[in-house]
């Protein structure tokens, strides 16, 4: 027999003291019992008492009868997991099946047999047990769950900030690397250029070996020169930091037509502030997607649209080429993880959507405030 202090707790409720006192006898070896004479001490006990294990509840009672109490026992989150077994002397099919419809775990008619009654108690203290046992499992799993889960946020935040620094620090490294390309090897091939026009000027007219050996070497600088003023732009276009987003875009768009790409740009806002950094990322994600058409897409036709507004950029590039579904994945990947994180280091959204033979397209949804914020300023 288990000792008094780990015995299950039994609540009997039922007006009559008789029937109390019997139920009382039969259970109080096995159990710790506790009585109430009407609903409303039932409940009170339900909600107070330490937690029970089972409700014996009779139903005819005066004032709150045994239905309403259960109704209410299972209205309570705090009780509603109790089980309650109906112990009354209403024994037609009706007054079973609404008791059983409130939540009642059993129905037993009196005349009682003791026996039978011990069983069914027992029976619902192990079903309460199995019950009692996967909920603490389940809690515990939510719990380590929302842990995790937060744990998991936490990294990808920092993730996301590390990401964002890194991407800060490449573009400072592009600005500096694209400004020495442009002052220091730009100039010295700019003096090397005048260096060979006064050569040239001064070479003996007849000697066709050397001016021509001359013209070779300035072709060589001049499209040194244009490689030089490709880099700088790949880096870091000025036009990117001098007139801002729209204009570095268009000067690409240009750039592609020069290249006998079909480009069309659509821009119907274009006087939306936007901070430097969002309009690097913007930048940098248009670029990275005309990257992936040049190189992979085989497409003759590119549609652009840059759509500004006070509150988001919505950047989508859209080709006619062979569809993402047909590219090496090891040919993109890379990239388009670098876009995604681009807009996603604002909150915003990146998708891709191709169908092989009918072209991609690439949309990203960057927000142009911050959570508070009462506006962002031109940079």
């Amino acid at each position: 027999m288990n000792s008094k202090k780990e015995r299950p707790t039994v609540l009997i409720v039922d007006d009559t003291p008789d029937n109390l006192a019997f139920m009382g006898q039969l259970l109080k070896d096995d159990y710790q019992v506790r009585v109430a004479t009407n609903g409303a001490k039932a409940l009170q006990i339900a909600r107070d008492a330490r937690p029970l294990d089972v409700i014996l509840l009779d139903i005819m009672m005066p004032e709150l009868d045994g239905y309403e109490v259960c109704r209410l026992l299972k209205s309570d989150p705090a009780t509603r997991e109790i089980p309650v077994i109906f112990l009354t002397a209403k024994s037609d099919p009706d007054s079973e099946r609404r008791g059983l419809e409130l939540g009642a775990a059993d129905y037993i008619t009196k005349p009682i047999s003791p026996p039978i009654v011990l069983a069914r108690i027992k029976t619902q203290l192990n079903l309460k047990a199995a019950a009692d046992f996967m909920r603490n499992k389940n809690d515990l799993l939510e719990r380590e769950v929302l842990q995790r889960t937060g744990e998991l946020q936490k990294s990808n935040q920092q993730l996301r900030l590390l990401a964002a620094r890194v991407e800060t620090v490449a573009e400072q490294e592009r600005i500096e690397i694209a400004r020495e390309l442009h002052d220091e090897l730009g100039q010295l091939l700019t003096a090397l250029k005048l260096d060979l026009s006064w050569l040239k000027r001064r070479c003996p007219e007849g000697d066709t070996p050397v001016a021509g050996k001359i013209e070779a070497m300035d072709q060589v600088i001049n499209a040194t020169i244009g490689t030089v003023r490709r880099l700088t732009t790949g880096l870091r276009p000025r036009m990117l930091d001098e007139l801002g987003v729209v204009a570095a875009i268009e000067a690409e768009v240009q750039e592609m037509r020069n290249r006998h790409l079909e480009c069309t740009l659509d821009v119907p806002r274009r006087d939306t502030a936007i901070d430097k950094e969002r309009q690097v990322s913007l930048f940098r994600i248009f670029q990275e997607s005309m990257t992936n058409v040049m190189r992979h897409s085989g497409a003759t036709r590119v549609e652009i649209l840059l759509d500004l507004d006070d509150e988001r950029a919505i950047l989508q590039v859209t080709d006619n080429g062979c569809g993402i579904g047909s590219a090496p994945a090891n040919n993109r990947s890379l990239g388009l993880v670098g876009m995604q994180e681009r807009a996603h280091r604002w909150g915003g959204s990146f998708e891709i959507l191709g169908t092989p033979g009918a072209g991609t397209t690439v949309r990203a949804v960057i927000p142009l405030r911050e959570s508070g914020d009462a506006g962002i300023g031109a940079t």
